[in-house]
């Protein structure tokens, strides 16, 4: 599981990837958080969504935002 920096649409955000794919082709589930950002819960949604089979990342489009 890790950690990322991604962009889109000329701006950086954050995020947590989950793939439990071992390389194998899969679908991806986005996870989105609550209101109070990216934390231990939606990283644990992520991780058994991987634990699963799926790649998931835990998005965290909000936090350059107050």
């Amino acid at each position: 599981m890790t950690e990322l920096s991604y962009q889109t649409s000329g701006r950086s955000y954050t995020g947590y990837l989950a793939d439990g794919t071992r390389g194998t082709p899969a679908p991806g589930i986005l996870v989105l958080h609550e209101a109070m950002g990216l934390g231990a819960h939606a990283k644990r949604k992520a991780d058994l969504l991987a634990e699963l089979g799926y790649v998931a990342l835990a998005a965290d489009p909000f936090w350059r935002t107050r």
